[in-house]
């Protein structure tokens, strides 16, 4: 389950990808999944791979361009989470929030009442989902 504090009702994102690439330079693709949509509530509760929230959208697979010149990268469904891959879980509503690395051994670790949430850029943190929500309004302004 991902939650994303949405800001004043804007039109927000949430999407998960594989973050586990094995720095290969010649994979020129991105392993994801996404919803996106407009708040119907300040938070949104979105089960990854599950129906989207009311009037939210599931994002297709598609290709952008490249960084280089002719290059594309090519945007593929994230289907399931395995075990040993690093996901990060990405949100945005008015601003980027701040992605959340994690494997699916994380699971075991996470309480009924709490959420994986970033302690700063680099560091993952368990903390209540009230604490995340209190802490998450603050980057709304």
């Amino acid at each position: 389950m991902g939650v994303l504090v949405t800001c004043h009702g804007l039109s927000s994102q949430l999407s998960v990808y594989e973050d586990d690439n094995g720095n290969n330079a010649d994979d020129r693709s991105l392993t994801t999944w996404g919803v996106y949509g407009d708040p119907t509530s300040e938070v949104v509760e979105v089960l990854l791979f599950g129906q989207p929230p009311d009037g939210w959208k599931v994002d297709s697979p598609h290709e952008i361009p490249g960084a280089e010149a002719g290059s594309t990268l090519k945007i593929k469904p994230l289907t399931e989470l395995k075990p040993e891959v690093k996901y990060s879980l990405s949100g945005l509503s008015r601003h980027h929030a701040i992605s959340v690395d994690f494997t699916v051994e994380d699971f075991a670790r996470i309480g009924p009442n709490d959420v994986l949430a970033p302690a700063d850029r680099k560091t993952m943190k368990i903390m209540s989902r009230e604490a995340f929500v209190r802490t998450a309004r603050k980057g709304c302004d």
